[in-house]
């Protein structure tokens, strides 16, 4: 054992006093008990190799090394331990229990539960528990519990009677096998690695349950030893450098790799940035989520590899393998920023032949991240014991990371977007002003649930909560007792829900909209109100199974409504899971009481603090009639084109169906962007057996466009000879889109619709190209003029584009883009990678 040297104890008290200030003023420190342990336990006692600064330096102390170097055991960073103490939420009289030892952070619990409570500290490694037992005795804190054994295998008599009431764990851990030995209500505090990402998470358990209820806190920790080490799965894919890992989730064969990692790789831009020194850990967290087959990517610098911008040893890439292909995603610096410090863009790099789809749809997803969740309260991360030696986890959630011991679910809050703001770090870009509903003030909660998964309860517990000034849009009651109407795709009810919750939110209502909300038939309505509310916006699913719904139903005393509602009846209703697509909501498990639920909702959207005034008056414009944003709208010219160089490609060599009428001697109309093309397959695979698309135009000459244009408003002139030229334009751009901003023109644009397996065209309420007068409005996407069988083929034609990738065009049903002005807009993002292009 090393003999400390001697010190001045005065250096050593003035050193302490300036750490704990500096702690203090960052905010690491922020209770009287924790600054008070922080400036009684001597730091440097349990450092004795190292110089008296380098102790009461912001930083680790590493005390115990392997022969190549790598540090197994530390004194962690003072700033750490602080927000880690602070947030074991530590009371005299506790039992506590520290997993991974060095002596002085287990000073520091003990200062903290003071003479009535107890301390037990363990590592696996006698040598540094041999170290802990003497710099505690000689530390004056002897009476703290050190005791050597692996973590993974907690002995009994080591767990005091109704377990601990706090566990702080100072190791990189892949798992928490601890809950059992947790108190009821107690705190875990812990580095937990998801996908090899390392957050400090502070968990209440709650019914058996972790649940967090602060940041995530992005950190370091020596490796977990022991049965409870984890394991990279790393792979090499043969040749090149790159190696590949899988810490959660299955490892996929990388072998056929090496042929796409040797050839330079596609770059697909997002468009979405970040500053210099801005941290974008949360959205590499939400990959690991939301991509299946995520894994982490290294290469060697000098190896023969096509990786562009290798990343750094210490951070391995985001990746996704796809078969024979994979994407990464890297960042390209695009300007110096406000601050000089730079400006840098998310893109990701394909490889393969099909690495260009995988780059998509990576891309895809870190735009999904920016719209939908940056800027947001940080995402909430549930740990559930695993049942029967299987990781438990919410089916069909793609956020869950199954452990040996648990299951980790991470539920991403929607953040909120306030229109006119400018674009900034942690907010997303603008709604367009004719479809933006309510004020940054509202908030728009929505509740979806199987029936009797407490919806109702739910919503009235939030009215009760914060009393008038929250109004309830339920399905119920619209569908069932003012329209009296069955729940069908396309029903009256779908859309004046949307109305109705539209008209509370700009009054200055709160909104909580209610019900089964079937995803196949109102994703479109939620979707685009979640998207148009100016204000704070979350969407909760409460998931309860088929059992407990029925327990409930029969618990109802209402006897005429079990004799009218059967088992049979909500049996046949019951749909697991059923999620809205592109990861809008929380579930909310069935263990969540209804207390816990209406909390956590008040907590997300911080529905205390908020309080809406009356909303101020504006003049009605005119594409407020059918809450459209028109082609000729001054926000769709605003959007720069920043051109992706994305080559035109035939559509006719893809097996598609494709409509000959709009033949031209060239061949342009069968002409769109390799990425649209990828778009159609996708959407073309997600319609039921027996229907098919039929393409029917893509891209237009410049030329052609001007004329189709002029021609249409020709016509509306002379129907209309008292209009001024700016109605011309823009009644016309109802119709046909502007030259300037054509997304035919830029290769963005398809117009399609629905045949059956022999190609003839379905039902879907006028023959396509129709124009407004022609068709009596009915080519409009949600016209009221539909029959049902029109209506059900539209939503299907809609639901597949919409999944694919793609915007509707509100006046015409056939018409849809991507990556174009008009798609950039109504997905907030700040500029489109489609722009005017001509055919080679």
């Amino acid at each position: 054992m090393t003999t400390p040297p001697t010190t001045d104890v005065s250096d050593a008290s003035e050193l302490r006093r300036q750490l704990v200030e500096q702690l203090q003023t960052a905010q690491h420190i922020r209770s009287a008990a924790v600054e008070r342990a922080f400036r009684t336990v001597p730091r440097h006692t349990f450092a004795p190799e190292t110089a008296v600064e380098a102790a009461y330096a912001n930083d680790i102390v590493a005390t115990r090394r392997r022969d190549d170097g790598t540090v197994t055991s530390s004194i962690s960073a003072p700033w750490l331990q602080a927000d880690m103490l602070e947030s074991a939420r530590i009371q005299p009289g506790h039992r506590v229990l520290e997993i991974g030892s060095g002596g002085y952070n287990a000073a520091l619990i003990a200062e903290l539960v003071g003479p009535t409570g107890h301390v037990t500290t363990l590592d696996i490694d006698p040598a540094v528990t041999e170290r802990a037992v003497c710099f505690l005795a000689e530390a004056g804190y002897d009476t703290v519990n050190v005791v050597t054994t692996d973590a993974e295998h907690l002995p009994a008599e080591v767990v005091p009677e109704g377990g601990f009431d706090a566990i702080i764990v100072t190791v990189d851990t892949w798992d928490l096998p601890w809950i059992d030995a947790m108190a009821e209500g107690g705190r875990l505090v812990a580095p937990l690695r998801l996908h090899g990402y390392h957050w400090a998470i502070g968990f209440t358990k709650a019914n058996g349950v972790l649940r967090s209820d602060e940041p995530l806190v992005v950190c370091g920790f020596v490796a977990m030893q022991g049965d409870g080490a984890w394991n990279r799965n790393r792979r090499t894919v043969p040749g090149t450098g790159v190696h590949l890992s899988w810490e959660d989730g299955t490892p996929l064969p990388v072998d056929q790799l090496t042929p796409a990692l040797t050839h330079e790789p596609t770059v697909t831009r997002t468009g979405i940035t970040v500053g210099g020194q801005e941290p974008f850990d949360l959205l590499q967290l939400y990959l690991a989520g939301a991509l299946p087959g995520f894994c982490r990517l290294e290469a060697n610098p000098d190896s023969d590899h096509q990786i562009l911008n290798p990343p750094p040893p210490h951070w391995p890439a985001a990746a996704i393998v796809r078969g024979t292909s994979l994407a990464r995603m890297t960042h390209e610096r695009i300007g110096d920023g406000d601050d000089g410090k730079g400006r840098y863009e998310f893109v990701v790099q394909g490889y393969g032949d099909q690495g260009h789809l995988a780059a998509q749809e990576m891309a895809e997803r870190v735009k999904t991240w920016h719209r939908i969740h940056r800027g947001a309260r940080c995402p909430l991360v549930t740990v559930r014991p695993a049942v029967d030696g299987a990781p438990a986890g919410l089916d069909g959630n793609p956020h869950v990371f199954a452990k040996k011991h648990t299951s980790v679910s991470v539920d991403w809050p929607i953040a909120p977007v306030a229109v006119g703001e400018p674009e900034t770090a942690n907010a997303p870009s603008r709604v367009p002003a004719s479809s933006a509903t309510g004020r940054p003030d509202t908030r728009l909660v929505v509740i979806r649930g199987n029936s009797a998964s407490g919806k109702s309860s739910v919503a009235q517990g939030l009215r009760d909560h914060y009393g008038r000034g929250v109004a309830i849009v339920g399905q119920d009651v619209i569908r069932r007792n003012v329209l009296r109407e069955h729940d069908t795709t396309g029903g009256t009810n779908i859309a004046l829900l949307g109305r109705i919750a539209r008209h509370a939110l700009d009054a200055g209502f709160h909104v909580v909209l209610e019900g089964i909300l079937y995803a196949d038939r109102y994703s479109h309505m939620v979707s685009s109100l979640l998207r148009d509310h100016r204000g704070v916006s979350a969407c909760y699913y409460l998931d309860v199974p088929l059992e407990a719904t029925l327990a409930r139903h029969t618990s109802k005393a209402d006897a005429a409504y079990l004799e009218q509602v059967t088992d049979t009846h909500l049996t046949s209703w019951y749909r697991e899971l059923d999620l809205l697509p592109g990861g809008l909501e929380t579930v909310i498990p069935a263990d969540s009481t209804l207390q816990e639920t209406v909390a956590r909702i008040v907590r997300d959207t911080d529905l205390t603090a908020a309080t809406p005034g009356r909303p101020p008056q504006r003049k009605p414009s005119q594409g407020d009639s059918m809450n459209l944003v028109l082609m000729s709208d001054p926000q769709v010219a605003e959007i720069l084109v920043r051109e992706c160089g994305e080559p035109l490609v035939d559509v006719r060599d893809h097996d598609l169906r494709v409509d000959p009428r709009k033949q031209d001697p060239l061949g342009a109309y069968a002409h769109v962007r390799q990425g649209v093309l990828a778009r159609l397959k996708h959407a073309r695979s997600l319609l039921p057996a027996g229907i098919d698309l039929l393409f029917i135009e893509g891209y237009r000459p410049l030329a052609l466009q001007r004329r189709y244009f002029t021609e249409y408003r020709d016509e509306l002139a002379a129907a209309q000879p008292n209009w001024t030229p700016e109605q011309l334009h823009q009644a016309a751009s109802r119709y046909v889109s502007p030259p300037e901003i054509a997304p035919h023109s830029a290769g963005a644009a398809v117009d399609v619709t629905l045949v059956d397996q022999d190609g003839h065209e379905l039902d879907l309420g006028t023959r396509v190209n129709a124009s407004p007068e022609e068709s009596d409005g009915a080519c409009f996407t949600h016209a009221p003029n539909l029959s049902d069988q029109a209506r059900h083929h539209r939503t299907l034609l809609l639901s597949a584009m919409e999944s694919a990738g793609f915007t509707n065009y509100g006046t015409e049903f056939w018409h849809f883009s991507a990556a174009d002005r008009y798609d950039a807009l109504m997905r907030r993002e700040p500029y489109a990678r489609y722009g005017p292009i001509e055919l080679p």
